[in-house]
This record gives C-alpha cells, structure tokens and sequence, in this order.
C-alpha cells in the first residue's frame, strides 16, 4: 500500500469514525472515576457537567466529553478540601513530638482544633504545618526518654 493509499483509508475511517462519536479511552475512564472521587461527587453528578448519563456514554478525542468533563472536574476537584493523608499526619505528630508541642499546641498554628480537622492537599493546613513544624525543628534529634 502507498503511502497516498494509506492517507486516503485513513481519511475513510476518520470520516466513518468521527473521534467525538469514540468512546472515551480507559485512561480517560480511570482519570475521571478518580477525579470524580476527589470532588466528592457521585458518577451522575459529575456526568451532568456535561450533559452525559453515566461513564459510558462519555465521548472520546480531544474534543470529546470526557476531556471536557476532566477538565470541570479538576478544577472542582483542587478546590475541594480533603483530609489530610496518612503519611502527612505521620510526619506531622513526629515532629511535633520533636518540637515538644502538644496535639492541640502545634495545630493552634494554623487555627485547627486537632489533626483530624487539617485539610490535606498542597495548599492545605497540614501542608502549612508540616512548613511551619520543619523551621521549627531543624537540627532538632528526637528525644529519647531515659529510664536509668
């Protein structure tokens, strides 16, 4: 096949196959899902952005509703507030312990009651307390209590 033949059935098929009637891709899918999750939004909330019934009849391509509907969906996504992650609060109670600070001391800091009520994510509070905790404890060795 030459190569104006390969073009031409190309043409064919993108013709027959319009990338906006596609489904949209499983990497598409698994993005949303997750995106969707984060949003706190349930699968026909967020498929109602853009005026889809369910994952599946989200359209792929780059014009599709899927990449339309990702791109609702992140920005709703960074603006919601999330708790904070396992790893940050295992960081964080480790250096408050090394800042010898109390629970309700540190997260005073950044005008929390507790660490169940840091928001995660980069902008959150548990971001700001990690900053603030880790100037605080610089060279800081954790102390170790001595029974003898």
């Amino acid at each position: 096949m030459t190569g104006t033949e390969m073009r031409e059935l190309i043409e064919q098929i993108n013709l027959a196959h319009p990338a906006d009637t596609q489904p949209a891709s499983e990497k598409q899918l698994s993005w949303i899902a997750s995106l969707t999750e984060g949003a706190n939004l349930t699968e026909a909330e967020a498929c109602a952005k853009v005026d889809a019934g369910s994952f599946a009849d989200l359209t792929g391509g780059r014009n599709g509703t899927a990449s339309k509907l990702i791109e609702a969906l992140r920005s709703i996504a960074s603006s919601t507030p999330r708790e904070a992650s396992e790893k940050q609060l295992k960081w964080i109670k480790s250096m408050v312990e090394k800042a010898e600070l109390s629970e309700a001391e540190a997260c005073q800091l950044v005008e929390a009651e507790g660490y169940a009520q840091l928001q995660g994510g980069a902008g959150g509070t548990a971001s700001k307390l990690i900053t603030i905790l880790r100037k605080r404890t610089r060279g800081k060795k954790k102390t170790k209590s001595s029974d003898s």
